[in-house]
């Protein structure tokens, strides 16, 4: 990859080498330019270390994306883990263990003194982001440039549903929704939104991956539910209870139940603007897989959301339609979704591009425009540890 910060000095010096030149003619002048512009353009490549520390599930794919560089170009990736035989290692330059540590306080001495050893270029932090985004200042000053999507500040905010909502713009489209923290907040709550007639469905205010989603229920079921596996549906009387056990829980989002498709959209921004986003419509079950497709509404809303939270790199929005066919804003997530592989197939290698960005070897023009309007699935596959 290369560095684009000496540009503009090189170009000045490859205009007076050719004002310095006599050419016979204007084809080989344009000619020779091309190759002179060629020449500077390889020597500001230069060789880039990448470190991934342990994240989610997809790490493996995130690699294999940024194995998939240009001849002129030079990555090494590392990848470190908790746990010996992590599949990501497998397709990596080089792997290691990482420490299991669990405050940011106490790991970022260990990433610190990694970036060192290694003499890394870039940093993806899965673990610990929000704490070494606070110290992104530290790891410029040895040399390292961290990848994250927010300002510390920010992805602190993010990690909140409530607080999402919270600092949202005021016109933009949210469900209805509220957030308790007592059982008798929670029946307020749930009175006022089953009034509307709506469908209520609950989650905690932190999670991933949709952990703790409930869809609430009347009365009955019990034994239904037990037997058919239904991990979804939970009865009003169960969840009171539940609720009831302590004076006070932490937050708990009580919402209207969106009815229509969700899309998910990867979004790759740079400083605060949209580069790119890939609308992944899903599955009713019906079909299989998630259709790439093109909804300038929905792409409106992400660059809206990456301008207002300065949104940078990789990261993905997801909404959901309402009875009416409207798109409302479900949750920022404010780092690589475990579907990213799929928006790749669109055309635009998403960790490739944003690891340029973030290099500064490439602009937002270079990045290309994906292509919509197929259906894209997930497929297992055997690796050697």
């Amino acid at each position: 990859m290369f560095d684009c910060r000496n540009q503009t000095s090189r170009l000045h010096g490859l205009r007076a080498n050719l004002q310095n030149r006599a050419y016979p003619s204007s084809f080989q002048f344009l000619k020779l330019l091309m190759q002179d512009c060629a020449a500077a353009h390889r020597e500001t490549f230069m060789k880039a270390t990448l470190w991934l520390n342990k994240s989610y599930s997809n790490t493996f794919n995130v690699v294999e994306s940024l194995r998939q560089t240009q001849p002129h170009e030079s990555l090494r990736v590392i990848c470190t883990h908790t746990q010996k035989g992590f599949i990501a290692g497998a397709v990596a330059d080089h792997a290691e263990l990482e420490p299991s540590i669990l405050r940011s306080a106490d790991y970022l001495p260990f990433a610190l003194d990694f970036c060192l050893k290694n003499q890394v270029d870039l940093f993806l932090p899965g673990k610990h982001t929000n704490g070494m985004a606070r110290h992104r200042a530290r790891f410029e000053q040895q040399g390292t440039r961290l990848m994250v999507a927010a300002s510390s500040a920010t992805l602190d905010l993010m990690e909140s549903k409530e607080k999402q909502y919270q600092a949202c713009p005021p016109d933009f489209p949210l469900p209805k929704w509220r957030c308790c923290r007592t059982l008798e907040e929670f029946d307020l709550a749930h009175a006022e939104l089953a009034g509307t007639g709506a469908t209520v469905c609950i989650k905690p205010t932190v999670s991933v991956y949709g952990l703790g989603f409930k869809i609430l229920v009347g009365a009955g079921g019990r034994q239904h539910r037990l037997f058919s596996g239904d991990s979804t549906h939970l009865g009003l009387d169960d969840c009171r209870r539940a609720l009831g056990e302590k004076p006070a829980f932490r937050g708990l989002m009580v919402m209207e139940l969106l009815p229509g498709p969700e899309r998910s959209v990867d979004c790759l921004g740079h400083e605060g603007r949209l580069v790119c986003g890939v609308v992944r419509r899903k599955s009713n079950g019906a079909e299989p897989g998630q259709w790439i497709e093109d909804h300038p509404a929905v792409l409106e809303w992400c660059a809206r959301l990456t301008e207002h939270f300065k949104l940078t790199g990789l990261y993905n929005i997801q909404f959901k339609e309402d009875s009416l066919g409207n798109p409302l804003l479900l949750e920022i997530n404010p780092r690589m979704s475990g579907g990213l592989a799929m928006a790749c197939t669109a055309g635009v290698n998403f960790p490739l591009w944003a690891a340029r960005l973030a290099m500064g070897s490439a602009t937002p023009k270079d990045v290309p425009q994906p292509r919509t309007g197929f259906r894209v699935c997930m497929a297992n596959r055997a690796v050697m540890l």
